[in-house]
């Protein structure tokens, strides 16, 4: 006799069968624990939430799956975006200081190497199509997270993908997913090396497919078989060649090269960029596309820098100080102001570079910079926070952490008045 065995379709890790008996004897949660297994493994489980979604989409214009909104005309949105569009939980005036003071502390250390470096957001799709979204959500007046860094950036260049989204017919954005589509990605493509006064090569009209598997839909109907469309552009177009051993598009580190003559770009991408890959890939000689956290700057040999995140996931860019040595600062020591012991906290690690990271434990103003003095040497500190989460009881404006090749153990920190 074949038993059935529920197929684990969700975007998460379905409960197991527990123990009845642990190395200290009888496990006293094994009634607890055995119910989560038969309710995530029970026959016809997926199919019966597929069909409670269908039933609160389709009567009551709900989601049945909280990490996912359903829009208008069969609009998946992911919700986590939403506060990006109400302007609910955003960053703090600190906060926002701190992400625009780390991009420009990443612009003046590749403007230095002799490169070009370019900022550059992937916006959430309730952004770009606000019109799909339910009657009860609407753009706030107050500035969102990418609004206030934005406005903040002084010498950084910005690739502002939302509005040449906006200025553009068509749809660019799957409907059952959260990214753009082949096209959205050719686009960027394009726009991208007209702004660096470079020329994209030409393609062919796609072939559109309605084979696309929504990351969205997944989530929300388990056991759904609607696809999503998509357009494909032909591989005999593409020149390029992977320098490096590759498995997929999700690899952290992508080397590439080709017969372009637009020099060498180093992108720093997020999952937006798996269908940037081939376009930026065929169109430089030289292109590294990286997934890796900390970014890892210490390699200058490229033309242009480009750092590609999502619009939802701005926050994350104070979370992990760049990897490359410390830019040396030359302000004033007599001009700043010298913190006690018991005012900051910090932590010392040899990590190639050795990495000084901490908090201060003072109220900081919103533009207040910090800096490290080691051995008559001033180093200015990115403002990222880098302890666990329960360690944050302040949020990440009070972080502070550096690189540096020097092995001296005599650190001071001060900060600016």
């Amino acid at each position: 006799m074949r038993f059935y065995t529920a197929e684990n379709t969700e975007n998460r890790t379905l409960a197991v069968m527990p123990s009845l008996f642990t190395p200290d004897g009888i496990n006293q949660s094994f009634g607890e624990e055995f119910e989560n297994y038969i309710a995530d493994n029970f026959a016809f489980r997926d199919k019966l939430v597929n069909l409670n979604s269908i039933i609160k989409a389709r009567i009551f214009s709900l989601s049945g799956n909280d990490k996912v909104t359903a829009g208008k005309e069969g609009w998946l949105f992911f919700s986590e975006t939403l506060d990006d569009i109400t302007s609910k939980n955003t960053l703090t005036d600190r906060e926002a200081f701190c992400t625009a003071r780390t991009l420009e502390m990443i612009n003046d250390y590749v403007k230095n190497g002799g490169g070009r470096f370019i900022f550059t957001a992937a916006p959430n799709k309730a952004s770009v199509y606000p019109q799909f979204l339910p009657y009860f959500y609407s753009k706030s007046n107050i500035p969102n997270n990418l609004e206030k860094i934005v406005s903040r950036l002084e010498n950084t260049e910005y690739f502002d993908i939302k509005a040449l989204f906006e200025n553009t017919d068509g749809i660019l954005y799957h409907r059952l997913d959260s990214h753009w589509n082949n096209k959205g990605a050719l686009l960027v493509t394009s726009a991208l090396l007209e702004r660096l006064g470079l020329k994209c090569r030409e393609y062919s009209e796609p072939e559109e497919r309605q084979d696309w598997e929504g990351d969205l839909y997944e989530m929300l109907y388990p056991s759904g078989e609607e696809k999503d469309s998509q357009f494909y552009y032909s591989e005999a177009e593409f020149d390029y060649k992977n320098t490096s051993r590759f498995k997929s598009v999700d690899d952290m580190n992508i080397n590439t090269a080709s017969d372009s003559t637009n020099g060498s770009i180093l992108l720093f991408r997020d999952s937006f960029g798996r269908s940037l890959y081939p376009f930026v890939a065929d169109n430089f000689s030289k292109a590294r596309l990286s997934r890796s956290v900390p970014y890892d700057i210490t390699d200058m040999s490229y033309d242009y820098v480009v750092l590609e995140i999502v619009e939802r996931n701005l926050e994350n860019i104070i979370s992990k100080a760049p990897y490359m040595e410390a830019p040396v600062s030359h302000e004033s020591i007599d001009a700043l102001e010298k913190l006690d012991g018991d005012q900051y906290e910090m932590t010392v690690e040899d990590k190639g570079l050795r990495h000084i990271y901490g908090r201060i434990n003072t109220e900081l103003s919103e533009d207040t910079r910090i800096f490290a003095y080691i051995d008559g040497t001033l180093y200015e500190a990115f403002p990222c926070y880098e302890l666990s989460e329960d360690e944050k009881p302040d949020g990440k404006g009070n972080g502070f952490s550096l690189y540096t090749a020097d092995n001296a153990e005599n650190i001071n920190i001060y900060i600016s008045k």
